[in-house]
């Protein structure tokens, strides 16, 4: 091969390199980059975050406690002798046997034991009977009275408060729940054995 043939293979060859590096500049001038493409906005869907409401005042409402009512005691056993005492006076007397009681008082006579010798003098006993509907039935049905007697709160000093109510029971165990109730309001004594030295009730017969 001539020296001149070498030469024109020489610049050709060197004439296709050129144009391939021109050919691939201009690519990298006019293709876009990336990191200088505009981002678009973020979704305000994923960026937007709620904040929670603030607790109402009705929200934070506490629950009424029930108050003592005279069908419904609130009221507690007895903690001390002088509430034991009061508590057994205010059984003792709620406690009926309709076919041998000719009344209702006809149980305080039976507390008198509970009693100061004063108080215990002026127990009496009627004898006109009654016609109380309640006491007819438990009399019809020879039920005898159950009592369930509670402290009621806020007695102030020897004063002790006593609600009781009742069911009537028959003599095959059945239970009626009775329709009234007592509250006693009793005085009592100091000491060791404190008695019932006072006493009213309001409420039924």
């Amino acid at each position: 091969m001539s020296a001149k043939r070498t030469a024109q293979l020489i610049l050709g060859g060197l004439g296709l390199a050129a144009l391939a590096g021109i050919i691939l500049l201009v690519t990298v001038i006019i293709q876009p980059r990336t990191d200088d493409a505009p981002q678009s906005p973020p979704d305000a869907a994923e960026t937007t975050v709620e904040a929670s409401p603030p607790p109402s005042a009705s929200t934070a409402t506490a629950t009424p406690t029930p108050s003592p009512t005279a069908s419904s005691p609130f009221g507690f056993a007895p903690q001390t002798p002088a509430e034991e005492a009061a508590v057994e006076a205010a059984r003792v007397m709620t406690t009926w046997d309709p076919a041998e009681d000719i009344d209702p008082t006809a149980s305080e006579a039976r507390a008198k034991h509970l009693m100061t010798s004063e108080r215990a003098a002026q127990i009496s006993v009627s004898d006109r009977g009654t016609a109380d509907p309640e006491w007819m039935r438990a009399y019809r049905r020879h039920s005898v009275s159950d009592p369930t007697a509670l402290i009621v709160p806020g007695g102030e000093g020897n004063t002790i408060t006593v609600n009781v109510t009742w069911d009537w029971v028959t003599p095959d165990g059945s239970r009626d729940k009775g329709k009234g109730a007592r509250t006693f309001y009793f005085t009592m004594t100091d000491g060791d054995t404190p008695k019932v030295a006072d006493y009213t009730w309001s409420g039924a017969f």
